[in-house]
């Protein structure tokens, strides 16, 4: 079933392990190698040749618990026994290793445990009889479909039903508004109609007041000159005055003024401004509420109360102010991290490097910072930001060290000439990085170079190549642009191989990733000629497509190679460095797609501007 049981310490100690079948320790180094120290532990597993590894970490005590069987078995429930695994040894062996000095002195006896674990994980696939039982129609591809199909149906519905509701909420709610609006202009208007009444009754009074005549009519003369009593008016409508027939008064207009009535309670409903004084100054407020250690803040806390400046701040700034306040023996969950984490991957990605990257590389120091309790005194801020520090430090360092000038010079003491291919898509610079790398290899090992002309497909290439060869003093072979790039290679390690060249280095046509012709060609290239070296060069002015183009190239040579293990990519030289001044993520994704170093970085257009890369100043531009 099982391979290998192993718990092992994140430095490579083993604690205790188990051997099903004659396999080499050897595989646990290849999961340290390939996983854990290039920061990819954000993985579930990882297929090696034909065997996978499954793992889980317990970030407090360090320990990994991993398994590893054969891919074509293709066992269930093997996170289930991990997890089983890691809870009986956590619980029953742990607490027993002894240390002494800082490094393992006594290791507890696990067999016994360890194999009633297993029995106890069996009976659970026993007893769910997945097994034994025939594959029921649900588990079968057409099932699946089938079920899916429904799954799939049934969202539709949902989303057509949450649909209707949420138009006949709008509905309701839009008529619900309109009735209010109706509602709310019928107040108005009778408010309106209500003032308009009570000015004309106030206009009647006004009239009145005038002397005009009220309900008895004058009295008449008759016409023999008679008084006669007044005879009732004819009950019609009077003519509506304004005022302006007659001068007003004062005391009209003191009758008129109804404000006064209701001066007294409107200043009630009014908010006075309340003075100053009264409450106290603002600081001196909030000096009332501060206690005795808010006052003595640390050095840490001081410099969180200046993050609401608009003095530019540093990335850990940006990034951890949300939970800047927990401080010291503080057990990390996993709210606690996604706010920072997902501000750090927009930071990453805004300089240059892959969004895909930047999210396994937060993954992982997010795994590995779970369930741990930052140190006494020590903000989370820091934690954070010693974790990520250190991941891409570990992601930039190289696990295996190019030193081309070193090898080149072993090779001359046997009397075998070095060669180093030089590969990459169109325009990234691939000839002038070989003129930089001949200039270093001939003025720092004092080694006699060729140069192999094998771009036979761009125009110009080989001039190109002739050019530098007579600015540098370095011969350049070439057969022009008809023959096979594969044959002017290995004609051209003869020729230096003869006349005891030390150093071959060969030019090759930029060609995308998704040619197919062109990469068959390259890929028969190295198969024929073998070179100790393959350099992929590419600019770091490159974003999301440094994946794809270092995938697509490794995975070229894979499929085209002849024998059973084919040449991928050794090392990579990354130009145009100097033109992206901040933006140097392409290093770091490059890097951690293909695990292989950054032997040098073009800084400029003379043929000294070659340096290696110093990941320390990558970290640093990474985190300004």
């Amino acid at each position: 079933m099982f391979d290998l049981i192993c718990i092992f310490t994140k430095g490579g100690v083993v604690v205790w392990s188990k051997f099903f079948y004659t396999v080499s320790i050897e595989l646990i180094n290849v999961l340290i190698k390939n996983v854990l120290m290039e920061e990819k532990t954000a993985m579930n597993q990882f297929l090696y040749q034909n065997y996978l590894f499954k793992w889980r970490m317990e970030n407090q005590s360090g320990l990994v618990f991993a398994v590893v069987y054969q891919e074509v078995l293709q066992l269930i429930y093997v996170d289930e026994f991990i997890e089983m695994l890691k809870d009986d040894y956590m619980e029953k062996a742990y607490k027993k290793i002894e240390f002494r000095d800082g490094f393992l002195a006594t290791l507890p006896d696990y067999d016994n445990s360890g194999s009633k674990v297993m029995q106890r994980w069996q009976t659970m696939i026993t007893s769910n009889d997945r097994m034994s039982q025939m594959k029921s129609f649900g588990t079968t591809s057409k099932g699946q479909k089938i079920v899916e199909d429904q799954r799939k149906r049934e969202n539709t519905e949902k989303k057509v039903s949450a649909k209707k509701k949420r138009k006949a909420e709008e509905r309701e709610k839009a008529e619900a508004e309109k009735r209010e609006e109706d509602e709310r202009k019928e107040r108005e208007r009778e408010k309106q109609e209500e003032a308009e009444r009570k000015a004309q009754e106030w206009e009647k009074e006004v009239a009145e007041f005038r002397g005009k005549p009220g309900k008895q009519g004058k009295k008449e003369k008759s016409n023999n000159g008679e008084k006669t009593a007044a005879s009732p008016k004819k009950n019609v409508k009077e003519i509506r005055e304004w005022g302006v027939s007659k001068k007003v008064t004062k005391k009209d207009m003191e009758s008129l003024d109804y404000s006064k009535k209701f001066k007294k309670s409107a200043q009630s409903m009014l908010v006075k401004p309340t003075d100053v004084d009264y409450f106290g100054d603002e600081k001196e407020g909030m000096e009332r509420f501060k206690s005795d250690n808010e006052a003595d803040s640390s050095d840490d806390d001081k410099e969180e109360q200046k993050l609401g400046s608009p003095k530019k701040q540093g990335l850990f700034s940006k990034l951890t102010s949300s939970i800047q306040s927990l401080t010291g023996n503080k057990t990390m969950s996993e709210e606690d991290l996604i706010p920072i984490f997902k501000d750090f991957r927009d930071s990453l990605v805004k300089k240059n490097v892959a969004s895909e990257i930047a999210d396994k590389v937060c993954e992982s120091v997010k795994t590995s910072l779970l369930s741990q309790k930052t140190a006494s005194f020590t903000s989370v801020k820091t934690t954070v930001k010693e974790a990520l520090r250190n991941s891409i430090q570990r992601v930039l360092t190289p696990k295996v060290t190019i030193d081309i000038l070193k090898e080149a010079q072993s090779s001359k003491a046997r009397g075998v000439p070095y060669t180093i291919v030089f590969i990459g898509v169109n325009g990234v610079g691939k000839s002038t990085s070989l003129a930089k790398v001949a200039q270093y290899l001939k003025t720092k090992g004092g080694l006699k170079i060729l140069i192999a002309a094998c771009d036979n497909f761009r125009a110009g290439a080989v001039e190109q190549l002739q050019v530098h060869g007579k600015r540098l003093e370095i011969d350049v072979f070439q057969k022009g642009y008809g023959d096979d790039a594969a044959q002017i290679c290995r004609e051209a390690v003869h020729k230096a191989k003869v006349e005891k060249y030390d150093v071959v280095l060969i030019d090759t046509a930029g060609r995308m990733q998704d040619n197919e012709p062109l990469m068959k060609a390259l890929a028969k290239l190295i198969n024929v000629n073998n070179p100790n070296v393959i350099l992929f060069v590419g600019e770091a002015l490159v974003g999301n497509d440094a994946i794809d183009q270092l995938t697509k190239f490794n995975q070229s040579l894979i499929d085209f190679g002849v024998s059973q293990n084919p040449r991928t990519i050794d090392g990579i030289i990354l130009s145009k460095f100097d033109t992206v001044d901040e933006k140097v993520g392409a290093a770091l994704s490059m890097v951690y797609t293909t695990g292989k170093p950054i032997v040098f970085v073009g800084v400029g257009q003379k043929y000294s501007h070659l340096t290696k890369l110093d990941p320390s100043m990558v970290v640093k531009t990474l985190m300004s």
